[in-house]
């Protein structure tokens, strides 16, 4: 079964069954998340046969293939190319870029893997209109990140440049909505920088529900307004990307699965010769990252900087940082042609862009000092530095955004349960008490491996939107002393119907029912590539 129109049938399934309860009133949301085009790309040969028939040797590759140089400012944005380089026919370095015949059909690959995501877009839009409900419903088109292909010899999507940061978004309002139809509908191009921040807070204005609590010190903007006037909404005009880096990269990928027989991450085999070179931190406790690479996007400019990261603080440490990079959008009429977008040429430190580059390292500045960690988290992690019965010999770490309002997925479809996992001391004893374990009692005892890394599976439970839950995570390290405890409030069950996203790269695809809203509003929510791992911070 491909993983994309496996997604699509079960999201048919989902809103045939809600079509045909007559007693259904309430509005529906459905999350469709496609695998493509997330490695590995997922179709039937015949799309690329019939859809591309000149084949991989007409396709053209990147103009600026070659790895950055080691002493430019963009060497931090290359990264050792662990994804791709789980596949055996892939050999990639810094200094030995992919054949460009391998190239030719890699990026066949990935165009066939978007036209068939293409095609199963187009059997849900025209469901909804067969169910004559597509003037009711808001439509979103967006994914969670773009993709490198062999643009400064870099693979995946892991950098602070347009190949990986730059997303589509396309957002239609409801067509029936008399707030867009009588103005004549939205405008057709926002032209001001917006980030998938502002999605949710958008997202929730359309289907007509009051705003998010000003207490969930939300960064999103909402852009429903913006949509018809064309005004500025965000308070800064510009979005904002983060990337981590580290050094250690069985660390950062200690969680995959593909592993040697000699227990060597797959994707890490290569530190013989690229060890010099970072990886993004992945699975890497927050408090040891090595670097922390921020950038702004204006109209015009991009601005980037990777600096040393503190540990403690949990901040950038600013007085540290590699030389920074500025690059000129103002000719990139082209939108995705990432070839010709201004990119390649760093202009920081340039006579002629030295004010425009003080003005967006301030911006930086001022968007990263302030979200960087809330002042309450970083008093109690240094209080806990400092205080010997709390402070445990190594910190309690839990991967993925475990915290209050998030939503568990489980996977029905595989038998697959939510999990959640980190690391702490080897041999340390964690408690993780989970109440919606009824049947089986409430609390999880498990004792962290030799490596550091510790894993509990759940319970399966009904997605449901008002049933929460708190989870709170405890131990203690081997000499008896305890870990601060970490606890997450108001946690609910969702449903991930295809799979739980990157850690399998099958598809994901979700469906809530919310609570009945205020108006007949549906939202049909189309994402390319969502990546959902075990826990994943979901505000409702």
């Amino acid at each position: 079964m491909w993983a994309d129109r496996a997604c699509a049938d079960l999201a048919l399934r989902y809103l045939d069954t809600w079509h045909a309860n007559t007693s259904e009133t309430r509005p529906f949301f459905i999350a469709a998340g496609f695998q493509s085009p997330r490695l590995p790309w997922s179709y039937p040969a015949s799309v690329a046969a019939t859809r591309y028939p000149a084949g991989a040797a007409a396709l053209s590759v990147a103009s600026h293939g070659s790895s950055p140089d080691r002493s430019a400012a963009e060497d931090l944005e290359w990264f050792r190319p662990v994804e791709i380089d789980q596949y055996t026919d892939v050999n990639v370095t810094h200094s030995v870029p992919m054949s460009k015949q391998q190239q030719q059909a890699v990026r066949l690959a990935y165009y066939a893997g978007i036209t068939d995501v293409d095609d199963q877009l187009g059997r849900l839009l025209d469901a909804l209109k067969t169910k004559q409900v597509d003037g009711d419903t808001v439509i979103v088109l967006t994914a969670d990140h773009a993709q490198n292909l062999g643009e400064g010899n870099m693979w995946s999507m892991m950098n602070l440049l347009e190949t990986s940061l730059r997303v589509p978004l396309l957002i239609r309002p409801a067509l029936n909505d008399v707030r867009y139809s009588a103005a004549g509908g939205p405008r057709k191009i926002y032209k001001h920088p917006v980030e998938l921040l502002d999605l949710f807070p958008t997202i929730v204005a359309l289907a007509a529900l009051p705003p998010p609590p000003a207490a969930w010190a939300l960064q999103g903007t909402d852009l429903s307004k913006a949509m018809v006037s064309g005004a500025k909404a965000k308070p800064l005009d510009a979005a904002f990307g983060q990337i981590t880096r580290c050094l250690n990269c069985t660390l950062s990928y200690w969680g995959d699965k593909q592993a040697l027989p000699n227990g060597e991450i797959l994707g890490c085999r290569k530190d013989a010769e690229d060890r010099a070179f970072l990886v993004p931190c992945a699975h890497t406790p927050r408090a040891q990252f090595d670097y922390m690479g921020m950038s702004v996007r204006t109209q015009d400019w991009r601005y980037s900087s990777f600096c040393e990261w503190d540990g403690v603080s949990l901040s950038a440490n600013w007085s540290a940082c590699a030389k920074p990079e500025l690059y000129n959008h103002t000719a990139d009429t082209a939108l995705y042609d990432v070839d010709n977008n201004g990119e390649p040429l760093n202009l920081a430190g340039q006579s002629g862009t030295k004010k425009v580059q003080r003005q967006l390292h301030a911006l930086l500045r001022q968007r990263f000092d302030e979200s960087s960690l809330h002042q309450e988290e970083r008093q109690r992690l240094l209080k806990l530095k400092h205080d010997d019965q709390a402070q445990a010999e190594a910190p309690l770490f839990v991967s993925g955004p475990f915290g209050d309002r998030m939503i568990l997925q489980s996977n029905h479809y595989y038998g697959q349960r939510a999990f959640l996992s980190g690391t702490a001391e080897p041999d340390a004893t964690l408690t993780i008490i989970a109440p919606m374990r009824e049947d089986k009692g409430s609390d999880i005892v498990t004792v962290v491996d030799e490596q550091g890394y510790w894993k509990v599976t759940l319970e399966p439970q009904q997605a449901h939107m008002t049933n929460t839950y708190n989870i709170t995570i405890k131990g203690t390290t081997p000499k008896g002393k305890l870990y601060a405890p970490r606890t997450a409030h108001d946690v609910r069950y969702g449903d991930v119907i295809i799979c739980s996203g990157q850690s399998n790269m099958v598809c994901t695809t979700a469906i809530l029912l919310c609570p009945a809203l205020p108006v007949s509003a549906y939202i049909l929510m189309l994402c390319l590539c969502v990546c959902i791992g075990s826990a994943r911070r979901v505000r409702c």
